[in-house]
């Protein structure tokens, strides 16, 4: 027995010292041989990079002036440690910022920080407020005041659309960027040029590194190991000076315009170099002030900005879309002079009215032109003249012409949100209304069906059954008798025709678009692409990228068809034209047109569209006043004020008299 337990113990004893020995050689691997590489790894593990912010790319106006840069800003933070004393730091913190606690505790449930990874709780901190922060500072273990960039606007609200505004990146759009290095917290460019040029202004962020203990907890703060790069700027080919003029036009008659038309509350206007596609002006009102999203929006601005029904975010230059009413009347003139169904010297009676069957169309003026040319139609927007050249073209030839232009497409302009528009034809006509029958209308036919189906096998008595089966034949009659209304919508109509004619019916164009094809006529027909981008710098200045006009296509419009349609346009702003009184005075010779599109229920939107000079052009211009009445009273207005800025005339009649349209 006892020989048993020797052997037994001796056993034991070998594999014992053999682990034994293991672990030794494993030790001796570990403290000897592999000493500095798992040095190292303990070190990297208790040391955490967390980002120092880089400034944005600044946007600078044509020649040279700062429309958006940075300035260094107080941010108010709360390291993530677990959150322990939450409970007594955030109403402390709370009463300091005068915000409410649970607005505090809603930003940190909806961050997503590491322990050693700052929660930014309030942003652009006035220094009162961090001197109240910094006097409490052992009552707020955990409350970090830093210094970032942040927006800056030396113009406030001035091309507020154009260059849009920033705000923390959301959720969709991290997990479309993660893999570029966007992470929680990081400002993302949301609207405009902010958003378009999202990865041109964008900065390198720099690195600080952060001592942690084995929780993550931070230990202490190790400093700036690598610097932030500011982004990429911008220069644009827009004019400060002319886009104030721009807005400030627009707000002050849009005032004006409110006592005789109240709904008259929202604009826009655009201004083009015919040259080379260059925007020299963009504004849209009302407009919004974009220092106030990166902070994040009080209520009284969210009612302001989102809530507001005149919605201020909305881009109206090229987003919205119009019925272009008579601006679009040199598209029918053009054609018909192509088409060779008229010719310049041909002339019609305007009695007033132009019939179609038993249909009398009464034109603007309900006098009549009297004896009409081409000229002179476009001169005094005569709709009877254009009716008439409509009749004998058919719709197919008006839209090749409005196509040539660009009409009813996007222009590819350097910003988000371009709308195309619609130059309408026979066949989305016909598209879009069986549509609505195949997808609307019959189905609620087949609904029908079905719920009295139901109803009727329910019946109890013969005559609820008759009830029920009456009471659906009519409802199916009903819409029986849209769906003819609609068949008979799917055909294009000779009244169709009428209305393109003159820019009303289904013709709806951005006013980017309608300021192309007014460039177009001006230069000889060519289509640039509007840009507001001349130049890309990198963060010292230096020239990285210079933008060159682009040419899209050229109408194949004879010059001597153009010339009689500017000659017709500067007839417009003479004594006797629609916007003669507009004009009257003026120094520098411009052609233009006037406008005035048809709202259903609502007064009407006035619309202008000019180029300038008349023989030497550089300049076109397009504007809108959305429920404004005539266009040669509303936005003919503005689109002088952008003129006389451009031109640099000191004053010009405020006065509108003669005939509009």
């Amino acid at each position: 027995m006892r020989k048993n337990i020797k052997a037994n113990l001796g056993w034991m004893g070998v594999v014992v010292t053999f682990f034994l020995f293991i672990l030794w050689g494993r030790l001796f691997y570990l403290q000897v041989y592999a000493t500095a590489k798992y040095q190292t790894l303990a070190r990297k593990n208790a040391i955490r990079i967390i980002d120092v912010k880089a400034p944005r790319g600044e946007i600078l106006d044509r020649n040279g002036k700062k429309i958006v840069t940075n300035k260094a800003v107080y941010t108010v933070s709360l390291l993530f440690t677990g959150l322990k004393n939450a409970d007594v730091i955030l109403p402390k913190l709370a009463q300091i910022l005068q915000v409410s606690e649970e607005e505090l505790r809603l930003k940190i449930k909806n961050s997503k920080a590491r322990p050693y990874e700052p929660i930014r709780l309030a942003t652009d901190v006035p220094w009162e407020v961090v001197a109240k922060i910094e006097e409490r500072r052992y009552e707020l273990p955990g409350v970090t005041v830093s210094i970032e960039p942040a927006r800056d606007y030396p113009y406030g609200n001035l091309l507020a659309h154009v260059v849009g505004y920033i705000q923390e990146i959301k959720d969709t759009q991290l997990k479309e960027h993660q893999a570029e290095g966007y992470k929680l917290g990081d400002m993302f460019g949301q609207t405009g040029l902010e958003s378009f040029y999202e990865s041109v202004l964008r900065g390198k962020n720099g690195g600080r590194e952060i001592e942690v203990d084995a929780r993550g907890n931070p230990v202490r703060d190790l400093g700036i190991k690598t610097r932030p790069e500011q982004g990429n700027s911008l220069v644009l080919t827009i004019d400060v000076d002319l886009q104030k003029a721009a807005e400030e036009s627009l707000k002050k008659t849009i005032a004006a315009l409110q006592n005789r038309y109240p709904d008259a509350r929202a604009g826009a206007v655009v201004a083009l170099d015919v040259r080379n596609g260059e925007v020299l002006a963009l504004a849209s009102y009302p407009t919004f002030d974009p220092a106030a999203f990166p902070k994040g929006l009080t209520q009284k601005q969210v009612d302001e900005y989102i809530r507001n029904p005149d919605r201020p975010l909305y881009n109206r230059a090229v987003s919205a879309t119009y019925p272009p009413g008579s601006t679009f009347k040199m598209v029918t003139g053009m054609a018909a002079l192509l088409n060779r169904v008229t010719t310049p010297s041909e002339t019609i009676f305007d009695p007033g009215y132009y019939k179609l069957g038993n249909r009398a169309f009464k034109d603007w003026n309900p006098r009549g032109h009297g004896v009409v040319n081409f000229v002179k139609a476009i001169k005094e927007s005569c709709n009877v003249y254009f009716w008439t050249m409509a009749r004998r073209l058919g719709v197919e030839k008006i839209v090749e012409v409005g196509k040539q232009f660009g009409l009813g497409m996007m222009t590819g302009i350097d910003l988000p949100g371009e709308s195309s528009g619609l130059l309408p034809t026979p066949e989305w006509k016909k598209e879009t209304n069986t549509a609505i029958i195949e997808k609307n209308l019959k189905p609620r036919i087949d609904k029908i069906k079905s719920d009295y189906e139901q109803r009727i096998a329910r019946a109890k008595t013969s005559e609820e059954k008759k009830r029920l089966e009456a009471e659906r034949d009519k409802k199916i009659q009903a819409i029986n008798r849209q769906i003819e209304i609609y068949r008979w919508e799917t055909e294009w109509q000779q009244y169709d025709t009428l209305n393109m004619a003159i820019g009303q019916g289904y013709n709806n164009y951005t006013l980017l678009q309608l300021a192309n094809y007014v460039a177009m006529i001006a230069n000889g027909g060519i289509r640039y692409q509007p840009h507001l981008v001349k130049k890309v710098l990198d963060n010292r200045g230096k020239v990285i990228e210079e933008v060159k006009p682009r040419v899209l296509s050229k109408a194949k419009i004879p010059e001597n068809i153009l010339n009689y349609v500017r000659q017709g346009m500067r007839e417009v702003t003479m004594p006797g034209g629609t916007a003669g009184g507009v004009f009257a005075g003026f120094p520098v010779a411009v052609a233009a047109k006037t406008g005035t599109a048809q709202v259903f229920g609502k007064d009407d939107h006035g619309l202008f569209v000019a180029y300038a000079p008349y023989e030497n052009p550089r300049i076109a211009v397009a504007a809108i006043i959305e429920h404004g009445g005539h266009g040669g009273s509303s936005a003919g207005l503005v689109a002088r004020d952008v003129l006389a800025a451009y031109f640099k005339v000191p004053k010009v009649n405020t006065r509108v008299f003669g005939p509009v349209e």
